[in-house]
């Protein structure tokens, strides 16, 4: 397990233009980033989008990840394996785009975040 740091001190030796040094020393306190205790999607932002919008959700452990964009119509636009990712908040980018990189039209999209044992879906609204 790993400990809070409480101090954290760093030390510059600084030189003026005589060359002579100048000692300087700067510390703060670094408070540890709580990891999040549950699985979350926050939506994307900015949507509506054009060109790019980004999806950001929270693991609370590990997990291997994977985002999948469909039509209205039920066809898969995209899919996007993210592989393992660790704890904590992350953001992933959809550029508007299909499995061949060819531009998608305008119009409203589903997308579904699967994150182990977890799934979450939102909406998308491209604009152009």
């Amino acid at each position: 397990t790993s400990q809070p740091v409480s101090d954290f001190g760093v030390e510059l030796d600084v030189r003026s233009v005589a060359n002579t040094i100048l000692p300087v020393q700067f510390s703060a306190p670094l408070s540890p980033v709580p990891l999040p205790t549950e699985f979350a999607l926050h939506g994307n932002h900015p949507n509506p989008f054009n060109p790019a919008t980004t999806i950001t959700f929270d693991l609370p452990a590990p997990q291997p990840v994977r985002l999948v964009v469909y039509s209205l119509d039920g066809r898969q636009v995209v899919q996007d394996r993210l592989g393992v990712l660790p704890a904590g908040v992350h953001e992933v980018v959809w550029r508007g785009r299909d499995e061949q990189d060819h531009a998608v039209a305008a119009g409203l999209y589903l997308y579904r975040l699967e994150a182990g044992p977890w799934s979450a879906t939102g909406k998308l609204n491209l604009v152009k």
